[in-house]
This record gives C-alpha cells, structure tokens and sequence, in this order.
C-alpha cells in the first residue's frame, strides 16, 4: 500500500542519509586534523629551531 511504501521510503532515507553523513564527518574530521597536525608540526619545528639557534648562538 502507499502507506507501507511511504514508511519503507523514509527509513531508507534515513538509513542512506546517516551512512552519509557518518562518510562526510569522518572525511571532515581527517582533513580537520591533517590541517591540525600540520600547524602543530610546523610550531614545533619553530620552537625547536629557535632552541638549537640560540644553542648555536651561545657556543660561537
């Protein structure tokens, strides 16, 4: 009946809808964190290199 096929419709739009979205957040949250990782990365090595030139600095 109409009835069945409008409920059978809606779950299955539902079902597509959250595999979806768990695909989009998952992609989301990878990118969030590669850009994430990068800048830590990238103060890190400043503050690292700051270190080693100031070592550098005070043995010359």
């Amino acid at each position: 009946s109409e009835r069945t096929n409008e409920r059978t419709n809606e779950r299955t739009n539902e079902r597509t809808n959250e595999r979806t979205n768990e695909r989009t957040n998952e992609r989301t949250n990878e990118r969030t964190n590669e850009r994430t990782n990068e800048r830590t990365n990238k103060r890190t090595n400043e503050r690292t290199n700051d270190q080693t030139n100031k070592q550098t600095n005070k043995q010359t």
